[in-house]
């Protein structure tokens, strides 16, 4: 299950298909990214990715080195306690529309 297992795995299996991801999203991020429009993710969701430094609370420089990995392509980290603006295009999206 964990993040840093599934991109080494793709790393190694499907280099060209890897290095041509533009960004790699968890769920927070993807949900965040609709709702709000900011590509960001906690310190609590990405210490669980393998990928986090939780001492400098920061994407793990030796591990992205590794993997040949961008900090570019993961969410921007944040506090979990940071509080954020829904995005009003999120709300004017066809599929949350209401039919009543």
């Amino acid at each position: 299950m964990s993040p840093f297992a599934k991109l080494l795995h793709f790393k190694e299996k499907s280099n060209s298909w890897f290095n041509n991801v533009s960004v790699w999203h968890d769920m927070k991020s993807f949900l965040m990214s609709y709702f709000v429009n900011e590509f960001v993710t906690d310190f609590s969701i990405a210490s669980a990715t393998g990928l986090f430094n939780s001492m400098d609370f920061k994407w793990d420089e030796d591990i992205l080195s590794f993997l040949q990995l961008s900090d570019s392509k993961l969410p921007r980290l944040v506090h979990p306690k940071t509080i954020f603006n829904i995005s009003k295009k999120s709300f004017t999206r066809t599929e949350f529309k209401t039919k009543y």
